[in-house]
């Protein structure tokens, strides 16, 4: 079984398994460790969340690739994970979590203002399971 902590979790990790879940285990150790889902497995039946590669669209017109971690029971894109110069910031998209406080971190770690960030739109692509989504969050007022 090939595992990695969700923080250790690249882009080209991605290429190779286009999505990875939860480990459902009872230790501690495996507490934020992720597995790749394999392709005969219907996640959204099967795990509780994945994560996957995304795209992001700033309301500047311009665009990075990301992570996105999608919620299975409603397909909906919880939190996000901005890659930059080899570093990586995440940002949860919660209503009740994400404030200005957050995006301000996100904003400073993209070198953009709000305005540029927001709205942000999400575009997830997963062939093997059906999945083509867009996702668009607005700036919160809190």
């Amino acid at each position: 079984m090939m595992m990695k902590r969700i923080s250790d979790l690249r882009l080209e990790d991605f290429e190779k398994h286009e999505a990875w879940t939860w480990i459902e285990e009872d230790s501690s150790e495996y507490d934020d460790m992720v597995e790749p889902v394999p392709p005969n497995v219907d996640p959204f039946r099967n795990c509780d969340a994945i994560f996957c590669k995304c795209q992001m669209l700033f309301h500047d017109e311009t665009q990075t690739s990301g992570q996105a971690g999608i919620r299975c029971s409603d397909r909906c894109i919880y939190v996000v994970t901005f890659y930059r110069r080899g570093e990586d910031h995440v940002m949860s998209l919660h209503p009740h979590l994400l404030n200005m406080e957050e995006v301000q971190k996100a904003c400073r770690f993209l070198q953009k203002t709000p305005v540029q960030l927001f709205p942000l739109t999400i575009a997830v692509k997963l062939p093997t399971w059906g999945v083509d989504k867009e996702q668009t969050f607005e700036l919160p007022t809190t």
